[in-house]
């Protein structure tokens, strides 16, 4: 599933052409499979720890309007699934 805050990451990265080998290497990660990984789950689950997160901010250079957005669109989502029966 595909997050609003995933998908805005998504898209940046890739408006300012860095794949994610390139972002992994600027983050400074020697396992760049590992970071590639994280990356990917970011983009997926809107979800990663805090201090790859704000590296992510940083190199992407992501405007905190945007993110503050996305993630008002997420929690309304998640909200709006709790009401739903299993």
């Amino acid at each position: 599933m595909s997050t609003n805050i995933g998908q805005y990451v998504y898209q940046q990265r890739k408006a300012l052409g860095i794949t994610p080998e390139q972002l992994a290497r600027d983050m400074g990660y020697r396992n760049i499979n590992k970071g590639i990984r994280r990356l990917q789950q970011l983009e997926t689950t809107g979800h990663c720890a805090e201090p790859l997160w704000r590296s992510i901010r940083e190199k992407l250079s992501l405007d905190p309007t945007e993110i503050r957005t996305a993630k008002g669109r997420d929690a309304e989502a998640h909200e709006a699934r709790r009401d739903v029966p299993i």
